[in-house]
């Protein structure tokens, strides 16, 4: 993963550029970090979680607008099929190892939709796949448009 603006401090998502990843395995002070440095900046936030029993995510009404997706629940390559092609493959291999340990992880792109308005993106995420049932659970969070 590009670990290139990874800092002691856990770095800040804002200065996150696209194509930027890390993965920490169960390492929760990172994710909390990152979510409260989102908000700080003024992102809107929205929350997702992904059952990996059934690999559907639910993601919120103004992200699933941003994926250009109309229905409430859709699969990982529904989501990322909206992303910029160069990192794709950066954000599957996030995901999957994000299903394989219990890890937390964070991840910029651009969302690209038809003609429309490239888009920035950022997605913080841990997941718990010690329970029966594993899980992929985190936010989204975009700039705000306008200011």
């Amino acid at each position: 993963m590009q670990d290139a603006y990874w800092r002691a401090d856990f770095g800040m998502p804002g200065f996150m550029m696209p194509g930027f990843a890390a993965i920490h395995a169960e390492e929760t002070r990172a994710h909390e970090h990152w979510t409260q440095s989102l908000v700080q900046e003024n992102h809107s936030v929205e929350s997702w979680v992904c059952d990996l029993s059934t690999g559907l995510f639910c993601i919120g009404e103004k992200a699933r607008a941003r994926h250009g997706l109309a229905g409430e629940a859709s699969g990982l390559l529904d989501l990322v099929r909206s992303y910029a092609k160069e990192d794709r493959q950066t954000i599957l291999s996030i995901l999957e190892e994000a299903t394989s340990t219990s890890s937390s992880f964070c991840y910029c792109t651009t969302i690209m939709l038809g003609a429309g308005p490239a888009s920035r993106i950022f997605c913080v995420g841990s997941s718990d796949v010690r329970a029966a049932k594993g899980r992929l659970q985190g936010v989204f969070a975009f700039p705000q448009l306008n200011g």
